[in-house]
């Protein structure tokens, strides 16, 4: 949700409204898995957003799953 305005900085900076992986219910699903960017994304990329991006500050591990990946594509 709301791919098309959560930027770069809303990642870095944890303003994005990525649901966190880390607080979701399912964890134990896939925990202990050694998984890759685009499997994890794939774990959390339907769930609801919390809030709209750039709205407030959550720590966030989704987001950061996502800027790895962003690099993974980008640098080949």
């Amino acid at each position: 949700p709301n791919g098309d305005k959560i930027t770069i900085h809303h990642l870095l900076t944890h303003t994005s409204g990525i649901k966190d992986f880390t607080k979701m219910k399912t964890l134990s699903s896939i925990a202990q898995k050694e998984m890759k960017p685009e499997a994890m994304i794939n774990f959390f990329k339907n769930e609801p957003a919390d809030f709209s991006p750039g709205e407030k500050f959550d720590y966030n591990n989704s987001g950061y799953v996502v800027l790895g990946y962003i690099i993974e594509l980008v640098s080949g």
